[in-house]
């Protein structure tokens, strides 16, 4: 017997369960991409954590064009998770792919309105993915 080994397997991260008006909404996420795309995502944030905290940092003792750059480089890291995201968020049907254009439409949109919702998306799509190595490991 030959067993054929899933290179992706999806799993819906329904919205429901962030606040029940978005009960019937859901995202679909790649919960097995290689180590190296998880190795990926965590470098990324880590980055991003580092220069808002440097940025913060330079600002409060009046270094306004160093935290400008490091605004900058910010944002080009932001960029780059958006596309790690959309290639996490885009593995199931066609209809339910998110491109990076609606991704920062989403966080921008989200930003007043509903401000824990991006980070909930973001942590809980990594959290299923921690969970389903969790599972594979158990069994």
């Amino acid at each position: 017997m030959q067993i054929k080994v899933q290179k992706v397997i999806v799993e819906a991260l329904e919205l429901g369960a962030y606040h029940k008006q978005y009960a019937g909404q859901s995202v679909q996420v790649w919960v097995n991409p290689p180590s190296e795309k998880r190795r990926e995502f965590s470098l990324l944030r880590d980055e991003i954590k580092k220069l808002e905290d440097d940025r913060k940092e330079l600002r409060e003792t009046i270094v306004p064009d160093a935290a400008e750059n490091l605004g900058k480089r910010t944002g080009e890291l932001l960029v780059k998770m958006d596309e790690w995201l959309s290639e996490m968020w885009s593995q199931g049907p066609q209809e339910t792919h998110l491109s990076v254009a609606e991704i920062v439409k989403l966080r921008e949109e989200t930003f007043d309105i509903e401000p824990q919702l991006f980070g909930w998306l973001v942590m809980s799509s990594r959290r299923m993915m921690v969970e389903h190595l969790g599972a594979v490991k158990k069994a």
